[in-house]
């Protein structure tokens, strides 16, 4: 009786010990049997930057419906995020899809304090972070191996700006830009190489970002004289700037920055006022090559509308992703891994030029500068000048940002 019960008491532990084991397999499977890969998609989705964020969106959720939201055999769940254009949500939602959801990496943001909290993020908790955003520090002063950039860098634009400036015959500028830490990357950036191009700056303004009336700042320039007048504004700030200078009755030539005019509406909108305005561009729905053709032609089919130009970067993010996780064979759960994957993609995208990065992990780009023209009731970018391979210029690896 007493030796029943012993081997009884054994078959318990047995099969305890069984069923815990059995149980940690399942709670903690490896990563060979993980099926499902998990992504993070953190962009503005509401708010005055919700129209550049949801084009963003589109163009990612265009690679992955594309494939069916399966790569390398795994399914891709992408866990998408409003991040208010807020440091506080953004890296608050950061952290719970790294820490409680998991992703294997996080793409997304297009706000520079909100890149560099998550950068640092990314850093300590050695997951792969893909950013949108401009600012110089994030592949300058303040890289690191885990951080990505999808865009161009602020200075990348600023030194064939300058070169374009000065090319037509703009001698003197008056640079004005929106008063946060990408707005002064800018303007200082372009005020720099244009002085080493042989321009001159006249003034520099900074309106607070979120003006809604600009006709006292144009007010003050009225005795100013100058060549061209440059502008850094984005979204409802393009808009009312630019119609706030046309009626102003000033008579500097405008440019401004690329995607300032082309994102959302903001160009139709403009109506007849966007006449002769020129901005340089990474990309443009003019473009004639291949790619750019697909692009369109895909992106129209599934939204109903034509691309703007900041659908290729959400396009371009995604492709990042999914070429890493190829030559990863979805095994994604080594976060090293999977940044040293990113490090060496290359793949084609709208626009005529392979994407890759350099050692900074910023990209290669193509520069397009258009002038924009009214015709029949359209707004119509025409593609002026072209410059091809532009790199991060080294002047973006010095001191921090203001």
């Amino acid at each position: 009786m007493r030796v029943r019960s012993v081997l009884a008491v054994r078959r318990v532990v047995v099969l305890a010990l069984a069923a815990v084991l059995l149980w940690g397999s399942a709670a903690h499977p490896t990563a060979a049997q993980e099926s499902t890969i998990k992504i993070g998609v953190l962009l503005p989705l509401t708010g005055p930057a919700g129209v550049i964020g949801n084009e963003v969106l589109h163009g990612y959720q265009l690679v992955m419906d594309s494939l069916h939201n399966t790569v390398a055999g795994k399914t891709v769940v992408s866990v998408i995020v409003d991040d208010q254009n807020s440091p506080t949500v953004a890296l608050n939602e950061a952290r719970r899809l790294v820490e409680t959801e998991k992703v294997a990496a996080f793409v997304g943001n297009l706000n520079g304090p909100i890149a560099l909290a998550l950068s640092a993020y990314a850093l300590r908790m050695k997951v792969p972070y893909v950013t949108g955003s401009t600012a110089s520090d994030i592949t300058g002063s303040k890289k690191n191996f885990y951080t990505f950039r999808g865009s161009a860098e602020a200075f990348q634009f600023q030194v064939p700006l300058a070169a374009f400036l000065v090319k037509r015959g703009y001698k003197s500028a008056i640079l004005m830009g929106s008063d946060y830490v990408t707005g002064h990357d800018t303007i200082e950036g372009t005020a720099r190489f244009y002085i080493s191009d042989g321009g001159s700056v006249v003034k520099k303004v900074f309106p607070r970002l979120g003006e809604s009336d600009y006709s006292p700042y144009f007010a003050d320039l009225a005795s100013q004289k100058a060549d061209v007048l440059f502008g850094y504004f984005f979204g409802g700030d393009s808009l009312r700037f630019a119609r706030a200078y046309r009626a102003s009755g000033l008579k500097f030539p405008l440019s401004m920055i690329g995607s300032s005019l082309s994102v959302g509406t903001v160009a139709q909108q403009l109506g007849a006022d966007v006449e002769g305005i020129t901005t340089n561009e990474a990309w443009i729905w003019t473009l004639p090559d291949g790619d750019t053709k697909r692009f369109i032609d895909a992106y129209t089919a599934k939204f109903g509308q034509r691309p703007g130009t900041l659908a290729p970067l959400g396009y371009v993010e995604a492709s990042i992703l999914v070429e890493a996780i190829r030559a990863l064979k979805g095994n994604v759960s080594d976060g090293t891994a999977l940044a040293r994957a990113m490090e060496k993609v290359n793949f084609p995208q709208p626009g005529g030029q392979p994407f890759h990065f350099d050692e900074n992990h910023n990209p290669y780009i193509s520069e397009f500068f258009v002038q924009w023209h009214w015709q029949n009731g359209t707004a119509v970018p025409q593609v002026i000048d072209t410059m091809r391979n532009v790199k991060q210029p080294a002047a973006a690896m010095a001191a921090p940002s203001n």
